[in-house]
Formats: structure tokens, C-alpha cells, sequence
């Protein structure tokens, strides 16, 4: 047999069965075809016989049971000092952050900003606000400027000096999430 003969047997065989699978998912074993009546020949000899098929029996639906709308009432407790608790009332509905966790988020590592020389030529001073969100990863995810210094150059020093700084993130219950820290700082000529 040739290679080529050898792959086109296996690829009809192939086709065979997928044609077998078809035709079973068609027609599943459990529910044959209807047949209307049916010729069966015992032998040669024999005249045809002709056989009904069983009447298939009708299913009604069975009653569901109902159950009732309301549960029965509990009994009355035996002894009525103690005071009733409902269960609702010990489970508190929102969870709790842990004693050790950390209320918002800490700055690790402190950079002081490093004063402008336009500003320090110009003797500007001014004090900047700010508002960070940290991030999980510890790191800032966002500025924004509460109180300007009234000069763009010592603004942006100090937010410079912010992302380098290193913060520990806000913690609920053992797990890092997100948090808002605010910070300031005052450019003096003074110091």
C-alpha cells in the first residue's frame, strides 16, 4: 500500500466515525425512531407477522408539595431570664479593620525639596498643601495642590521631593489598599 493510500484509509475511517457520532447524537439509543408497525419474518417459510407497537403510557404530573408561606413560631424559651438576642444584632454588617492596621498611609523614607535658584534669587517663600493618593504598591497615584505657594517653581520642587520620597500604604484588615495622605511644607529663606 502506498503512503498516500494508507492516509487517505485513515482519513475515511476518520469521517466514518465522525458519521457514527452524528448519527448516535441523532438518535439516541434510549429513544428509537417511532415506527408505526413493524414486519418481522421469523424464517423463510414463514408469512410475515405483523407486530404493534405497546401503547406508551401516559405520565400525568405529580402534585408538588406545599410548603407553607410563613415558618412555624419557635416555642417560648423555658426560662425567661435571660434577655432574647437576635442573631443579626452579633454580626456586625461592616467589616472592622484590624487594631494593627495602619489608619492611612506613612511616609517611609523622607526627601526634603531642594530649594529653586530662581526663588532663591527672586527671595521667594511660601508654604504648599498637598493631598496624595498612595497606591497598594506604596507608591503616589496622584497629587493634587490644596494651597499653592504662589510660585509655580517651589510648587513643582515640592512635588519633585514627593515622588522620590518612599510611603507604606494604608492597610484594612492585613491587606494594602489605597489611601489619601496629606502633606505641606514651607520654603523659608530663614533656614
Amino acid at each position: 500500500m502506498a503512503p498516500l493510500d494508507r492516509s487517505a484509509l485513515g482519513i475515511t475511517g476518520i469521517i466514518h466515525a465522525l458519521v457514527a457520532l452524528a448519527v448516535t447524537l441523532y438518535y439516541p439509543l434510549n429513544h428509537p425512531p417511532e415506527l408505526t408497525h413493524q414486519t418481522l419474518t421469523a424464517s423463510w417459510h414463514h408469512s410475515p407477522v405483523q407486530i404493534q407497537p405497546e401503547p406508551e403510557p401516559k405520565l400525568e404530573p405529580k402534585p408538588v408539595a406545599s410548603y407553607p408561606k410563613e415558618p412555624p413560631e419557635a416555642p417560648a424559651p423555658k426560662h425567661q431570664d435571660a434577655p432574647a438576642v437576635s442573631v443579626t444584632e452579633s454580626i456586625p454588617l461592616d467589616p472592622q479593620p484590624f487594631d494593627t492596621d495602619r489608619k492611612q498611609p506613612e511616609v517611609y523614607k523622607t526627601v526634603s525639596p531642594v530649594y529653586p535658584k530662581r526663588a532663591l534669587i527672586n527671595n521667594w517663600e511660601g508654604r504648599v498643601r498637598v493631598v496624595l493618593r498612595i497606591g497598594i504598591g506604596g507608591r503616589i497615584a496622584s497629587a493634587k495642590i490644596l494651597q499653592s505657594s504662589g510660585f509655580p517653581e517651589l510648587d513643582t520642587a515640592y512635588l519633585n521631593s514627593l515622588n522620590q520620597q518612599q510611603y507604606l500604604p494604608q492597610e484594612f484588615r492585613g491587606s494594602a489598599v489605597e489611601g489619601t495622605l496629606e502633606q505641606d511644607y514651607t520654603f523659608s529663606l530663614d533656614e
